[in-house]
């Protein structure tokens, strides 16, 4: 298994796009394939991690850097794992420009880490934590990953 994680951008000048119909089908997609994970959106910007078996994930992957409604798709970082971190949610989803100053911890990210376009891996792990259900201080996805590995 393996956990993926990337950045992309809402493609300019594409006309909007049904978002939960997008969620919809990726939730039954990842379902099938054993897939899980959390999309991340902040002002045109996304950040997602997608973890599971490593065709699957790696396909999916595959799809979304061909997928004309992102652009500059820049894969964060990849890695094996031996547990899920997400394994009850196929595709969990935070709007962070309707939501953001109400997750706990996030604007203490945002000072830190201010453009998600430039996370290294260690950032990108910290944002993810804030989201995961039932986060144990020691369980951090973040906890002993080596900082700027991609």
């Amino acid at each position: 298994m393996i956990r993926l994680a990337y950045f992309s951008s809402i493609a300019p000048r594409r006309p909007a796009f049904d978002r939960e119909a997008i969620l919809t089908a990726s939730r039954r997609n990842n379902q099938q394939f054993g897939i899980t994970g959390m999309l991340i959106h902040h002002k045109g910007d996304y950040l997602q991690i997608l973890e599971g078996p490593t065709e699957p994930v790696l396909r999916v992957f595959a799809a979304i850097a061909k997928d004309p409604r992102h652009t500059g798709v820049t894969e964060i970082f990849r890695e094996p794992i031996s547990s899920l971190s997400f394994p009850d949610i196929s595709m969990g989803f935070y709007d962070l420009d309707s939501m953001g100053a109400r997750v706990d911890g996030f604007e203490k990210f945002l000072r830190e880490h201010f453009d998600l376009g430039a996370l290294q891996p260690s950032g990108a792990l910290a944002l993810f934590d804030l989201f995961r259900p039932a986060r144990p201080p020691d369980a951090a996805l973040s906890a002993g990953h080596p900082a700027g590995a991609r």
